[in-house]
């Protein structure tokens, strides 16, 4: 069993000692690439796949309501839903079991970010429409609802985590 992660001073200390002497001795190319990644990750590619994608934003008419946008989002929310279900029954049948450290929340966060389907549910879009319009509203369904569930997947794991260790709050 794991016991409080607390640390006294002076192991504080040698931890900061450690970090200052891993940041003198580290790649600046490391240090770099390590700095950019943010931007990278949750800005440029983002936008990167919003423009090859040809979503449209503005003065786009959406219906949920129709039956292909209903259909899209039925199955981006279907997806997850199967892989927690699936999870749980696996682990409840003896097929598989969850490890110990995951609780069932981290399950559930992880299943809703499976959610997120942009890149496939384009092109398939893309397969199935023939009408720009259809097109268009498909691919706007499928960035609003793929932005839904990673903000829903995201604040779930967070959630989770905090639930799971109340002691590693940071002061």
């Amino acid at each position: 069993e794991r016991t409080s992660i607390l640390l006294t001073s002076e192991q504080q200390d040698a931890l900061e000692e450690v970090e200052d002497a891993y940041g003198a001795v580290q790649n600046p190319l490391v240090r770099l690439q390590h700095h950019l990644h943010p931007v990278s990750a949750f800005l440029v590619i983002p936008l990167f796949a919003l423009a090859n994608a040809g979503v449209q934003v503005s003065g786009s008419q959406i219906s949920f309501l129709s039956p292909a946008n209903l259909g899209i989002t039925l199955g981006l929310i279907g997806k997850p839903t199967g892989i927690i279900a699936f999870t749980y029954l696996a682990d409840r049948l003896g097929w598989a079991r969850k490890p110990r450290e995951l609780s069932w929340s981290h399950i559930v966060g992880a299943g809703i970010l499976a959610g997120v389907g942009f890149t496939m549910s384009v092109f398939i879009a893309h397969l199935a429409f023939s009408e720009p319009t259809a097109i268009a509203a498909a691919k706007l369904t499928i960035l609003i609802c793929s932005l839904a569930m990673g903000i829903l997947g995201t604040l779930s794991l967070l959630w989770a985590s905090r639930k799971s260790r109340p002691n590693c709050r940071k002061p």
